[in-house]
């Protein structure tokens, strides 16, 4: 039964960790994205977002339907 619980408990900071990089992940692509729209177009802007989203399993279906031009 310990050896249960401790393998949950890793199970459970593993996928805390996975949510938590998947954050800083979108957080960064935000950031990247503001800043290309400050200083260049809009079509940058989902350039970005779209090569941040790619590189993120489990999103890229989603992406594909973006028409990016």
């Amino acid at each position: 039964l310990e050896i249960a619980a401790t393998y949950l408990a890793h199970l459970n900071f593993a996928e805390s960790k996975a949510r938590n990089n998947t954050v800083l992940m979108f957080h960064d692509i935000t950031l990247r994205c503001h800043q290309c729209h400050i200083s260049v177009a809009t079509s940058c802007c989902m350039q970005v977002m779209s090569r941040g989203v790619y590189s993120m399993p489990g999103v890229a279906s989603a992406t594909d339907r973006l028409d990016l031009g």
